[in-house]
């Protein structure tokens, strides 16, 4: 027999124990047939002899399916909402 089981029925035990934070300001999207690829980074303005340069370091990879992408997306722009709520902006971007 099967047993279907009720999604909100579940229990999400979020486990943080390896969580590591790290700061982003730099983006790079990419996508094949069955991934999404992000890649985060730091980008700083650095003096090369005459001139300025924009340095780029990417140090993080995060690759997850279209569906995941997707609900990251959705996550952000309600984070977002909240954020120009808190601070009254609005709908701006």
């Amino acid at each position: 027999m099967s047993q279907e089981q009720n999604p909100e029925n579940v229990r999400v035990v979020v486990d943080a124990s390896q969580l590591r934070t790290g700061y982003a300001n730099v983006f790079q999207t990419r996508f094949t047939h069955a991934e999404v690829v992000l890649a985060c980074g730091t980008g700083f303005r650095e003096r090369a002899g005459e001139e300025d340069v924009l340095m780029v370091r990417l140090d993080h990879r995060l690759i997850m399916t279209p569906d995941s992408a997707a609900r990251l997306h959705a996550a952000l722009g309600e984070t977002l909402a909240q954020w120009r709520g808190s601070q009254g902006k609005g709908d701006a971007v």
